[in-house]
Protein backbone atom coordinates (compact mmCIF):
# COMPACT_ATOMS: atom_id res chain seq x y z
CA UNK A 1 0.00 0.00 0.00
CA UNK A 2 2.86 2.35 0.75
CA UNK A 3 4.51 1.60 -2.60
CA UNK A 4 1.25 2.35 -4.41
CA UNK A 5 0.52 5.45 -2.31
CA UNK A 6 -2.81 4.05 -1.12
CA UNK A 7 -3.73 6.22 1.86
CA UNK A 8 -7.52 6.71 1.60
CA UNK A 9 -10.18 5.85 4.17
CA UNK A 10 -9.60 2.61 6.08
CA UNK A 11 -11.91 0.51 8.26
CA UNK A 12 -10.17 -1.96 10.59
CA UNK A 13 -12.01 -4.48 12.75
CA UNK A 14 -10.12 -5.15 15.96
CA UNK A 15 -11.77 -8.36 17.15
CA UNK A 16 -11.43 -9.77 20.64
CA UNK A 17 -12.22 -13.39 21.47
CA UNK A 18 -14.07 -14.75 24.52
CA UNK A 19 -11.91 -15.15 27.63
CA UNK A 20 -9.62 -18.19 27.54
CA UNK A 21 -6.28 -19.45 28.83
CA UNK A 22 -4.65 -17.57 25.92
CA UNK A 23 -6.34 -14.21 26.44
CA UNK A 24 -3.21 -12.39 27.66
CA UNK A 25 -1.15 -13.57 24.68
CA UNK A 26 -3.93 -12.78 22.21
CA UNK A 27 -4.44 -9.27 23.58
CA UNK A 28 -0.71 -8.50 23.47
CA UNK A 29 -0.39 -9.62 19.84
CA UNK A 30 -3.54 -7.76 18.88
CA UNK A 31 -2.10 -4.58 20.38
CA UNK A 32 1.15 -5.07 18.44
CA UNK A 33 -0.79 -5.46 15.20
CA UNK A 34 -2.92 -2.41 15.92
CA UNK A 35 0.16 -0.27 16.49
CA UNK A 36 1.73 -1.59 13.28
CA UNK A 37 -1.38 -0.89 11.20
CA UNK A 38 -1.80 2.51 12.84
CA UNK A 39 1.62 3.46 11.49
CA UNK A 40 0.40 3.41 7.89
CA UNK A 41 -0.89 7.00 8.26
CA UNK A 42 -4.11 6.61 6.34
CA UNK A 43 -6.06 9.79 5.74
CA UNK A 44 -9.05 8.46 7.69
CA UNK A 45 -8.35 5.33 9.73
CA UNK A 46 -11.19 3.94 11.79
CA UNK A 47 -10.63 1.08 14.26
CA UNK A 48 -13.82 -0.73 15.30
CA UNK A 49 -13.32 -2.93 18.36
CA UNK A 50 -15.84 -5.77 18.38
CA UNK A 51 -16.21 -9.00 20.30
CA UNK A 52 -16.17 -12.10 18.11
CA UNK A 53 -19.52 -13.21 19.54
CA UNK A 54 -21.18 -9.78 19.80
CA UNK A 55 -24.51 -9.24 17.98
CA UNK A 56 -23.91 -8.96 14.25
CA UNK A 57 -25.80 -5.68 14.01
CA UNK A 58 -22.67 -3.98 15.39
CA UNK A 59 -20.61 -5.30 12.47
CA UNK A 60 -23.37 -4.53 9.99
CA UNK A 61 -23.66 -0.92 11.15
CA UNK A 62 -19.92 -0.34 10.77
CA UNK A 63 -19.88 -1.87 7.28
CA UNK A 64 -22.86 0.15 6.08
CA UNK A 65 -21.49 3.41 7.47
CA UNK A 66 -18.11 2.84 5.81
CA UNK A 67 -19.55 1.89 2.41
CA UNK A 68 -21.86 4.90 2.51
CA UNK A 69 -18.93 7.21 3.30
CA UNK A 70 -16.63 5.96 0.51
CA UNK A 71 -19.34 6.05 -2.17
CA UNK A 72 -17.79 5.31 -5.56
CA UNK A 73 -14.15 5.11 -4.49
CA UNK A 74 -12.11 2.03 -5.34
CA UNK A 75 -12.22 -0.63 -2.62
CA UNK A 76 -9.68 -3.12 -1.26
CA UNK A 77 -10.94 -5.82 1.14
CA UNK A 78 -8.32 -7.88 2.95
CA UNK A 79 -9.79 -11.16 4.20
CA UNK A 80 -6.58 -12.66 5.66
CA UNK A 81 -7.82 -12.31 9.25
CA UNK A 82 -11.41 -11.24 8.65
CA UNK A 83 -14.16 -13.49 10.11
CA UNK A 84 -16.29 -15.29 7.54
CA UNK A 85 -19.49 -13.71 8.79
CA UNK A 86 -18.04 -10.27 8.06
CA UNK A 87 -16.72 -10.70 4.52
CA UNK A 88 -19.60 -12.95 3.40
CA UNK A 89 -22.07 -10.26 4.44
CA UNK A 90 -19.89 -7.51 2.95
CA UNK A 91 -19.77 -9.39 -0.36
CA UNK A 92 -23.55 -9.56 -0.47
CA UNK A 93 -23.80 -5.83 0.25
CA UNK A 94 -21.44 -5.07 -2.63
CA UNK A 95 -23.49 -7.22 -5.03
CA UNK A 96 -26.94 -5.92 -4.13
CA UNK A 97 -26.92 -2.62 -2.22
CA UNK A 98 -23.64 -0.72 -2.41
CA UNK A 99 -22.94 -0.84 -6.13
CA UNK A 100 -21.09 2.49 -6.41
CA UNK A 101 -17.41 1.36 -6.21
CA UNK A 102 -16.06 0.99 -9.78
CA UNK A 103 -13.18 -1.29 -8.86
CA UNK A 104 -13.09 -3.88 -6.05
CA UNK A 105 -10.28 -6.26 -5.16
CA UNK A 106 -10.06 -8.77 -2.33
CA UNK A 107 -6.64 -9.70 -0.94
CA UNK A 108 -5.33 -12.67 1.03
CA UNK A 109 -1.83 -13.29 2.40
CA UNK A 110 -0.65 -16.92 2.49
CA UNK A 111 0.93 -18.11 5.73
CA UNK A 112 4.46 -19.47 5.77
CA UNK A 113 3.32 -22.30 8.04
CA UNK A 114 0.56 -23.24 10.46
CA UNK A 115 0.71 -24.49 14.03
CA UNK A 116 0.90 -28.25 14.50
CA UNK A 117 -1.62 -27.88 17.33
CA UNK A 118 -5.39 -27.46 16.80
CA UNK A 119 -6.01 -24.08 15.20
CA UNK A 120 -9.45 -23.47 16.68
CA UNK A 121 -11.82 -25.07 19.18
CA UNK A 122 -15.09 -24.79 21.11
CA UNK A 123 -17.36 -24.29 18.08
CA UNK A 124 -20.85 -22.88 18.32
CA UNK A 125 -23.74 -24.92 16.86
CA UNK A 126 -24.35 -25.12 13.10
CA UNK A 127 -25.83 -21.77 12.15
CA UNK A 128 -26.39 -19.63 9.06
CA UNK A 129 -24.02 -16.76 8.37
CA UNK A 130 -25.85 -13.40 8.45
CA UNK A 131 -27.75 -12.86 5.21
CA UNK A 132 -27.50 -16.48 4.03
CA UNK A 133 -30.20 -18.40 5.88
CA UNK A 134 -32.42 -20.70 3.84
CA UNK A 135 -36.13 -20.74 4.58
CA UNK A 136 -37.37 -24.13 5.90
CA UNK A 137 -39.70 -24.42 2.89
CA UNK A 138 -36.68 -24.25 0.54
CA UNK A 139 -34.43 -26.73 2.38
CA UNK A 140 -35.41 -29.83 0.39
CA UNK A 141 -33.61 -31.15 -2.69
CA UNK A 142 -30.30 -29.42 -1.89
CA UNK A 143 -26.68 -30.41 -2.19
CA UNK A 144 -24.14 -29.67 0.52
CA UNK A 145 -20.66 -28.43 -0.42
CA UNK A 146 -17.96 -28.45 2.25
CA UNK A 147 -14.67 -26.60 1.95
CA UNK A 148 -12.04 -28.87 3.49
CA UNK A 149 -9.84 -27.29 6.13
CA UNK A 150 -7.84 -28.54 9.10
CA UNK A 151 -10.52 -28.51 11.82
CA UNK A 152 -13.98 -30.08 11.24
CA UNK A 153 -15.33 -28.04 14.21
CA UNK A 154 -18.47 -29.95 15.09
CA UNK A 155 -19.22 -31.40 11.65
CA UNK A 156 -18.70 -35.02 12.81
CA UNK A 157 -21.43 -34.58 15.45
CA UNK A 158 -23.79 -33.12 12.83
CA UNK A 159 -23.20 -36.08 10.52
CA UNK A 160 -23.69 -38.53 13.40
CA UNK A 161 -26.97 -36.84 14.27
CA UNK A 162 -28.29 -37.53 10.76
CA UNK A 163 -28.23 -33.88 9.67
CA UNK A 164 -27.04 -34.74 6.15
CA UNK A 165 -28.53 -38.20 5.71
CA UNK A 166 -30.53 -37.26 2.63
CA UNK A 167 -28.12 -34.79 1.04
CA UNK A 168 -25.60 -35.26 -1.74
CA UNK A 169 -22.31 -33.99 -0.30
CA UNK A 170 -19.29 -32.65 -2.15
CA UNK A 171 -15.94 -31.93 -0.49
CA UNK A 172 -13.68 -29.33 -2.10
CA UNK A 173 -10.16 -30.66 -1.57
CA UNK A 174 -7.38 -28.05 -1.89
CA UNK A 175 -4.62 -29.50 -4.07
CA UNK A 176 -1.77 -29.12 -4.85
CA UNK A 177 -0.62 -28.36 -1.33
CA UNK A 178 2.28 -29.10 0.98
CA UNK A 179 2.39 -32.74 2.07
CA UNK A 180 1.63 -32.03 5.74
CA UNK A 181 -1.40 -29.97 4.76
CA UNK A 182 -2.73 -32.73 2.49
CA UNK A 183 -2.49 -35.16 5.43
CA UNK A 184 -4.49 -32.78 7.63
CA UNK A 185 -7.11 -32.37 4.92
CA UNK A 186 -7.58 -36.14 4.66
CA UNK A 187 -7.96 -36.32 8.43
CA UNK A 188 -10.71 -33.71 8.11
CA UNK A 189 -12.65 -35.98 5.72
CA UNK A 190 -12.08 -39.17 7.71
CA UNK A 191 -13.10 -37.41 10.90
CA UNK A 192 -16.51 -36.74 9.33
CA UNK A 193 -17.01 -39.84 7.17
CA UNK A 194 -14.77 -42.70 8.34
CA UNK A 195 -16.82 -45.07 6.14
CA UNK A 196 -18.21 -42.81 3.46
CA UNK A 197 -20.97 -43.94 1.09
CA UNK A 198 -19.43 -43.23 -2.31
CA UNK A 199 -22.86 -42.83 -3.94
CA UNK A 200 -23.66 -39.86 -1.74
CA UNK A 201 -20.22 -38.34 -1.32
CA UNK A 202 -17.85 -36.90 -3.90
CA UNK A 203 -14.48 -35.19 -3.60
CA UNK A 204 -13.46 -32.51 -6.08
CA UNK A 205 -9.91 -31.25 -6.26
CA UNK A 206 -9.58 -27.46 -6.46
CA UNK A 207 -6.65 -25.08 -6.30
CA UNK A 208 -6.96 -23.62 -2.80
CA UNK A 209 -5.97 -20.09 -3.90
CA UNK A 210 -7.70 -20.01 -7.29
CA UNK A 211 -10.98 -18.19 -6.66
CA UNK A 212 -12.26 -18.30 -10.30
CA UNK A 213 -11.65 -22.07 -10.49
CA UNK A 214 -13.53 -22.74 -7.25
CA UNK A 215 -16.36 -20.45 -8.36
CA UNK A 216 -16.70 -22.39 -11.63
CA UNK A 217 -16.75 -25.66 -9.68
CA UNK A 218 -19.59 -24.37 -7.51
CA UNK A 219 -21.44 -23.16 -10.61
CA UNK A 220 -21.25 -26.67 -12.03
CA UNK A 221 -22.54 -28.31 -8.85
CA UNK A 222 -25.29 -25.72 -8.42
CA UNK A 223 -26.19 -25.56 -12.14
CA UNK A 224 -25.52 -21.80 -12.16
CA UNK A 225 -27.99 -21.21 -9.37
CA UNK A 226 -30.78 -23.45 -10.66
CA UNK A 227 -30.08 -26.14 -8.03
CA UNK A 228 -30.03 -25.16 -4.36
CA UNK A 229 -26.72 -25.42 -2.51
CA UNK A 230 -25.85 -25.28 1.16
CA UNK A 231 -22.22 -24.20 1.56
CA UNK A 232 -20.00 -24.95 4.56
CA UNK A 233 -16.85 -22.76 4.37
CA UNK A 234 -14.32 -24.69 6.46
CA UNK A 235 -11.46 -24.55 3.96
CA UNK A 236 -8.86 -21.96 2.87
CA UNK A 237 -9.95 -18.33 2.77
CA UNK A 238 -9.86 -18.09 -1.07
CA UNK A 239 -12.16 -21.13 -1.30
CA UNK A 240 -14.50 -19.44 1.17
CA UNK A 241 -14.31 -16.21 -0.87
CA UNK A 242 -15.46 -18.12 -3.97
CA UNK A 243 -18.35 -19.46 -1.87
CA UNK A 244 -19.21 -15.91 -0.76
CA UNK A 245 -19.24 -14.69 -4.36
CA UNK A 246 -21.40 -17.61 -5.52
CA UNK A 247 -23.84 -17.20 -2.63
CA UNK A 248 -24.10 -13.44 -3.18
CA UNK A 249 -24.78 -13.94 -6.88
CA UNK A 250 -27.34 -16.72 -6.36
CA UNK A 251 -29.52 -15.44 -3.55
CA UNK A 252 -33.04 -15.69 -4.95
CA UNK A 253 -35.61 -18.18 -3.58
CA UNK A 254 -36.36 -21.02 -3.88
CA UNK A 255 -32.85 -22.09 -4.96
CA UNK A 256 -31.01 -19.40 -3.01
CA UNK A 257 -27.62 -20.44 -1.68
CA UNK A 258 -27.40 -21.05 2.05
CA UNK A 259 -24.15 -20.68 3.99
CA UNK A 260 -23.73 -22.37 7.36
CA UNK A 261 -20.83 -22.65 9.77
CA UNK A 262 -19.88 -23.77 13.28
CA UNK A 263 -18.13 -20.64 14.53
CA UNK A 264 -15.12 -21.39 16.78
CA UNK A 265 -14.99 -19.40 20.00
CA UNK A 266 -11.29 -20.08 20.61
CA UNK A 267 -8.36 -19.53 18.25
CA UNK A 268 -4.80 -20.71 18.79
CA UNK A 269 -2.64 -17.59 19.33
CA UNK A 270 0.06 -19.39 17.30
CA UNK A 271 -2.43 -20.07 14.48
CA UNK A 272 0.11 -19.25 11.76
CA UNK A 273 3.65 -17.97 11.37
CA UNK A 274 5.00 -15.53 8.84
CA UNK A 275 4.02 -14.91 5.25
CA UNK A 276 4.87 -17.28 2.42
CA UNK A 277 7.59 -15.94 0.13
CA UNK A 278 7.77 -16.43 -3.64
CA UNK A 279 10.99 -15.25 -5.27
CA UNK A 280 11.63 -13.13 -2.21
CA UNK A 281 8.25 -11.41 -2.30
CA UNK A 282 5.37 -11.87 0.13
CA UNK A 283 2.61 -14.03 -1.36
CA UNK A 284 -0.28 -11.58 -1.32
CA UNK A 285 -2.99 -12.92 -3.61
CA UNK A 286 -5.24 -10.31 -5.19
CA UNK A 287 -8.65 -11.13 -6.64
CA UNK A 288 -10.41 -8.66 -8.91
CA UNK A 289 -14.14 -8.75 -8.16
CA UNK A 290 -15.29 -5.66 -10.02
CA UNK A 291 -13.55 -3.82 -12.84
CA UNK A 292 -14.65 -0.52 -14.40
CA UNK A 293 -18.09 -0.88 -12.85
CA UNK A 294 -18.60 -4.47 -14.04
CA UNK A 295 -18.89 -7.36 -11.59
CA UNK A 296 -16.76 -10.27 -12.80
CA UNK A 297 -18.80 -12.96 -11.03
Amino acid sequence: MRDLNIVGSQLVFEIYDPLSISTDVIEQRTLENREFIGGFRFADQNFIRQGLMEPFRNYEGALRDFLTAIGGQNLIVDITSLPKKVYFFLTKLLFHEFTQPRNIVFTYAEAERYSDQPLAANPDPWEALPGFRVSPRDETDRSVVVGIGYEPLGLPDLVDSGKFDEAQMTFLFPFPAQADRVVRNWRFIRGIFPNADSDRLSIKRVDGINVPEVYQTLSGIGEDGQHGLTLAPFGPKPVSLAMALYAARNSNAPTQTGVYYTQPTYYNPNYSHGIKKIDGHSALNTYCIKLSGQLLY
